[in-house]
């Protein structure tokens, strides 16, 4: 299922969820999140779609994002047929 919208349906509901970020469509969004502390490291940038573990990428410093991003992307869309990815402290 869609985790973005899980989390945004937990939120609502007032269930508390991990901090985190809606879709994310770049490297430099997914930056922009961490250097505002909008979202703490170490975080996850994970695939939005599929499981099992496949499509995380944990990021413990800044320097990993853009890596870390592009290939979360990436495994995603090979793996569950859809690019989404967000955010969350890990």
């Amino acid at each position: 299922g869609d985790k973005i919208q899980a989390r945004a349906l937990a939120s609502q509901s007032g269930v508390p969820v991990v901090r985190g970020s809606s879709n994310l469509t770049s490297s430099d969004e997914c930056m922009g999140l961490l250097k505002n502390g909008d979202v703490n490291l170490p975080a996850i940038v994970k695939a939005a779609y599929g499981g099992g573990g496949r499509g995380m990428r944990i990021v413990r410093e800044l320097s990993q994002v853009p890596s870390s991003f592009d290939s979360c992307q990436r495994e995603a869309l090979t793996a569950f047929g859809r690019d989404e990815v967000f955010l969350e402290e890990f």
